[in-house]
């Protein structure tokens, strides 16, 4: 949580605790009008910090990702949110990358962990950000090397980390076949 704090204040953004709907699932918000900038954060969240440091994640998402054009904006976080805007996706798919970067996340598979529980207490997050990060990183595959991978759960293979993630030379796909 600290480095999210510390990147507010670099940036100028306020950050207050208030209570929100969290029965709803609305966790946080992101609010900039003008030059001033702010991210609530549902007062329930400062006694689940894994939760706490999630929704943070996705609200400096917004920050980076709105449109700094915009005089007035205002973004929720729904963590149970199935549909997401396109705004919420940036700002989600910036979080992620944040919380769990992706060779980190390929180091903690080739390391042995194989599924959203471990991974999330590797990372200090909620398992519903790995999944979303799993989601973003499948989708990249398919955009940028035109690959597609069936089920999140295939991700967790050593052997498609290395492959898939890039990060295989010829000499690796060999080892990792013959094992």
């Amino acid at each position: 949580m600290e480095g999210l704090l510390a990147i507010c204040a670099a940036e100028g953004v306020s950050v207050s605790y208030q209570p929100l709907a969290p029965e709803r699932g609305l966790m946080g918000m992101y609010i900039r009008d003008g030059q001033r900038a702010g991210i609530i954060l549902d007062v329930s969240l400062q006694s689940q910090p894994r939760l706490e440091r999630t929704v943070m994640a996705e609200e400096v998402g917004h920050h980076f990702t709105v449109g700094q054009g915009s005089i007035f904006v205002i973004h929720f976080s729904y963590h149970t949110a199935i549909g997401l805007s396109r705004a919420d996706e940036l700002a989600l798919r910036w979080g992620a990358d944040y919380l769990v970067p992706t060779p980190a996340l390929a180091e903690a598979i080739r390391d042995g962990l194989r599924n959203y529980d471990e991974l999330a207490d590797h990372f200090n997050t909620t398992a519903w950000m790995i999944r979303r990060k799993l989601v973003f990183l499948r989708q990249d595959l398919r955009r940028e090397q035109g690959l597609r991978v069936k089920g999140l759960r295939d991700l967790f293979a050593p052997i498609l980390v290395d492959a898939l993630w890039g990060q295989a030379s010829e000499e690796g796909w060999q080892t990792s076949i013959a094992s």
